[in-house]
C-alpha cells in the first residue's frame, strides 16, 4: 500500500501557514517564563506544529492510497450438463468424479473456475450437478464466463461436451482471445432410427388460401421397410402416404398441401411409423401450430434504384407471410399505386437529388406510416422535420462505420426473441458522421457501437406514440447483416424479426380498446409459466387499476380453467400457470363503469425434444474449435492429460492497481494526534507551573 498527499491549495499558502504558525508560537513563548529555555522551546515547537497542522487540514488536502495486486490467470472449465450427454456417455459419473478430484492437482499459480451450462459450480459440488438440461447453448455459457472474468486474463477454456448445440451460434464462430481445450463426451456411432426432420411450414395462413407443409423422412439403419406418414387434426386424418425405404441411410422429401378453411389456431400432428429397435420414438411425431387469419397487410418497398438492402428487407418480410409486398424502383419514372397500402419502406427517399420525391409527397399527403432507411444522399433535414424523431447534423461529408447493439430497455414491442450477441457481430454499416439528437417521442431499438463502446447515438429507432408511427434506420448496408447471420447460424431470425416487428408496429392501427389482456409470449415451452399482462383504461384513456378480471382458458377439447385476479399497478402481469402441450384459447372479461368488456386471444404451448433428437456426438466440431484456437482435443478417457496440459500453460497474471482518495479531515486518528499534541503542551505548562 502506497500513500501520498495531494495538495489542492497553492504552494504560497503553505509557506504562509508555516510563517503564521512560527509567529504565533514566538508570540506565545517569547516572554520570559518561570521554566527553562529547553522546556520553552519544546512547548513553542508543539504549538507551532499544532497550528500548522490545523491550517494544513483546512486547505482540504487529499490522502491517496494506491494498492497493487496481481490477478492470477484464469482457467475456466465448462461442463455440458445436457440430457444428451447423460444418455450417451459411458462412465459419465466416473469422469465427473475424476474432474472433481483433480482440483487437488490444479496448479496454484492459476485461478480455476468450473461452470455448467446454466451456472457456476464448485468443484466439490460437481457430483450433484444434474445432467438434465433440455437445451444446449454453448455460446451463452461462454459469454457468461467472459463477463464474469471481464478485465482478467483468461489463460484457457476447457469444454467437456458432446459437441452438439441446439441454441445460440456455432461456438467455432466466436472470437476467442485464448486457447480452447476440448474433451469429447457422448457417442459418435450411428443409431438405428426413423425421423421426421426439417419440417417447414408458415405459422400464419390466410383464410381461403392453400398452404404447404414440407418434410423429410430420415432413415438410419433400416432398408426394405415400408413406412407410413400421416397428418391429423384432432382425430381427422388429412394426409396418408407410404414410403419404401430403399437405402440403409438416407432421406426422402415430401410435401402436404392443405387449405385454410376456418379462422383460428389449428393444431396438426405429423406422424410416421414407429419401429422396434429405434434409438428414440420422440422424432417420429411433430406438432404443428398454424394460425389462420383473414387478410394481409400491403407493404411497399420504394428505392431510388436497385439496391441489395431492398432485396434483404423484402426477404425478411416475406418469411413472415403476413404481408403482400411490392418492391418498386422510383428512379426510372415507374408509377407507384399507393392505394390500400398499410405502410412503406423508403430506401434513400427523400434525397437531395429529388429522386422519388413526388411519390414521397403523396405518401405524406396520405399520412402513410413509413420506415426510412437512410443512404448517403438522403435528405436528413427533411426526414427529421417530417418524422419528428431524429435530428442529424452532419459534421462533414464523410461517413462513419459502426456496428449495432440492442437496447435492453426497449419497450415499444417485445425483444425476447432477439440475441444481442449475434446482433453485435453484424458487419459495420455506413452512417453519417454527425451529431444526433433523438426526440422525446422516439425510442431506440439499436444503438451505434464503435469497437467495444456502445454510444448513445441511434442506429434504429421508432416513434413511440400513436400519432407518430414511423421508424428510421440510420445505416446503409443492411444486406450484409442478413448474410452474416445466415452464414453463422443457418438462420436470419434476428434480422427478420426486427423488420417484421417494426413493420407490424408502424402498420398497425391505434387500438381504442378500454380493455386488453395479452399473453407475454405467443408461444411457450412446456414447463414455462404462462403469464398475461392486463391494460384497463377509463373514459379519458388513463390507466385504471383494482378491477376484478375473469379469465377463462380453454384447451383443444374445450375444457375450461377459470381464474380471477385484480389488475394492480405494482403487478403488471398475472401468472396463470403451467400448461401441457397444445393450443389454447382464452376469453377475459371485466366490468368498467357498469359496462361489460371482453377480450379474446390464443397462445400455444410446445413440447421440445431438442436433446432427444440427436444421438450422435459431434467431436469434429470440438476438434476444429481446438485447432482454430491453438488448443488441444482429448478423448473422454484422457481427462488427466488435459488437466496436465492446462497446468503447463505459461502466462502472466494481470496487474491490478486500485486507488482511493480520502479527505484528511475525515481521518479520526489525525484528530487524536492533534489532541495528543495539545495535551502534551498543556501537561508541560502545568508541570512547570504555568497556566
Amino acid at each position: 500500500m502506497n500513500y501520498k498527499f495531494i495538495i489542492q491549495s497553492p504552494i504560497w499558502f503553505y509557506f504562509f501557514a508555516a510563517l503564521l504558525a512560527l509567529f504565533y508560537a514566538w508570540l506565545l513563548y517569547s516572554k520570559k517564563a518561570t521554566w527553562g529555555k529547553t522546556a520553552n522551546l519544546i512547548m513553542a515547537l508543539l504549538r507551532g506544529i499544532l497550528v500548522f497542522a490545523i491550517l494544513f487540514i483546512l486547505s482540504a488536502p487529499l490522502l491517496r492510497q494506491s494498492k497493487q495486486s496481481i490477478d492470477k490467470p484464469v482457467i475456466a472449465l465448462l461442463v455440458d450438463n445436457s440430457s444428451s450427454v447423460a444418455a450417451h456417455t459411458r462412465n459419465l459419473k466416473n469422469i465427473v468424479n475424476e474432474l472433481s478430484q483433480s482440483a487437488s492437482d490444479f496448479a496454484n499459480d492459476k485461478d480455476w473456475a468450473c461452470y455448467s451450462l446454466d451456472k457456476k459450480v464448485a468443484f466439490d459440488s460437481l457430483n450433484f450437478v444434474p445432467f438434465t438440461l433440455s437445451k444446449t447453448n454453448l455460446q451463452a455459457s461462454i459469454n457468461t464466463i467472459e463477463q464474469d472474468y471481464e478485465g482478467q486474463n483468461i489463460a484457457a477454456l476447457a469444454i467437456l461436451s458432446d459437441g452438439n448445440y441446439n441454441q445460440g451460434i456455432n461456438p467455432s464462430f466466436i472470437d476467442y482471445k485464448y486457447p480452447v481445450y476440448t474433451l469429447g463426451l457422448g457417442d459418435t456411432s450411428q443409431k438405428r432410427d426413423l425421423a421426421l426432420a426439417q419440417v417447414q411450414y408458415n405459422k400464419i395462413a390466410y383464410l381461403g388460401n392453400k398452404f404447404i407443409v414440407n418434410f423429410k423422412l430420415k432413415n438410419t439403419g433400416y432398408s426394405g421397410e415400408k413406412i407410413t406418414v400421416e397428418l391429423f387434426e384432432k382425430e381427422q386424418q388429412l394426409f396418408n402416404k407410404d414410403f419404401q425405404i430403399l437405402k440403409n441411410a438416407g432421406e426422402q422429401s415430401a410435401a402436404i398441401t392443405l387449405e385454410a378453411k376456418t379462422e383460428g389456431m389449428h393444431h396438426y400432428v405429423l406422424k410416421c411409423t414407429k419401429k422396434d429397435g429405434e434409438f428414440t420414438h420422440v422424432n417420429n411425431e411433430v406438432h404443428l401450430y398454424i394460425e389462420v387469419i383473414k387478410s394481409k397487410d400491403k407493404i411497399l418497398i420504394l428505392a431510388q434504384a436497385p439496391h441489395p438492402d431492398g432485396k434483404a428487407i423484402n426477404a425478411a418480410l416475406s418469411t413472415g407471410q403476413n404481408y403482400d409486398i411490392e418492391l418498386h424502383f422510383v428512379g426510372d419514372g415507374q408509377k407507384v399505386n399507393l392505394d390500400n397500402a398499410n405502410a412503406v419502406v423508403l430506401l434513400g427517399i427523400p434525397n437531395k437529388k429529388g429522386i422519388g420525391n413526388d411519390v414521397y409527397s403523396e405518401i405524406l399527403k396520405r399520412k402513410l406510416p413509413a420506415l426510412y432507411v437512410l443512404q448517403n444522399n438522403s435528405d436528413y433535414a427533411r426526414i427529421g422535420n417530417e418524422t419528428k424523431l431524429l435530428t442529424i447534423s452532419p459534421r462533414s461529408t464523410e461517413s462513419d462505420k459502426v456496428q449495432a447493439s440492442l437496447n435492453s430497455k426497449f419497450e415499444t414491442f417485445g425483444i425476447q426473441e432477439l440475441d444481442n450477441d449475434i446482433i453485435q457481430q453484424y458487419p459495420p454499416l455506413s452512417v453519417p458522421f454527425a451529431y444526433y439528437n433523438v426526440s422525446a417521442g422516439a425510442e431506440v431499438l439499436l444503438n451505434q457501437k464503435i469497437g467495444n463502446s456502445v454510444s448513445a447515438n441511434p442506429l434504429w429507432l421508432l416513434g413511440n406514440s400513436a400519432s407518430n408511427k414511423n421508424a428510421v434506420i440510420v445505416g446503409d448496408g443492411l444486406w450484409m447483416w442478413r448474410i452474416n447471420e445466415k452464414s453463422k447460424t443457418q438462420s436470419s431470425q434476428n434480422f427478420d424479426v426486427m423488420f417484421q416487428k417494426t413493420i407490424q408496429y408502424i402498420a398497425s392501427k391505434s387500438e381504442k380498446r378500454k380493455f386488453k389482456v395479452v399473453p407475454t409470449e405467443t408461444e411457450y415451452e412446456e414447463g414455462d409459466l404462462v403469464a398475461v399482462s392486463t391494460e384497463i383504461y377509463d373514459a379519458v384513456n388513463q390507466p385504471t387499476y383494482n378491477h376484478e378480471v375473469t379469465l377463462v382458458v380453454r384447451d383443444e377439447n374445450n375444457k375450461e380453467s377459470r381464474y380471477k385476479y385484480l389488475n394492480q399497478e405494482a403487478m403488471d402481469k398475472f401468472e396463470v400457470g403451467q400448461f401441457a402441450q397444445g393450443s389454447y384459447s382464452y376469453t377475459a372479461s371485466v366490468q368498467i363503469a357498469g359496462k361489460n368488456q371482453t377480450y379474446a386471444g390464443v397462445f400455444v404451448v410446445k413440447k421440445l425434444h431438442l436433446e432427444e433428437m440427436t444421438s450422435v456426438a459431434d467431436h469434429k466440431m470440438l476438434q476444429e474449435l481446438s485447432q482454430k484456437t491453438k488448443g488441444q482435443y482429448y478423448e473422454a478417457n484422457n481427462l488427466k492429460e488435459m488437466i496436465l496440459a492446462l497446468n503447463k500453460i505459461q502466462t502472466k497474471g494481470r496487474v491490478r492497481l486500485s486507488e482511493s482518495y480520502t479527505d484528511l479531515i475525515d481521518l479520526k486518528w489525525l484528530f487524536a494526534l492533534l489532541l495528543l499534541l495539545v495535551s502534551i503542551e498543556w501537561f508541560l505548562r502545568k508541570f512547570n507551573g504555568g497556566y
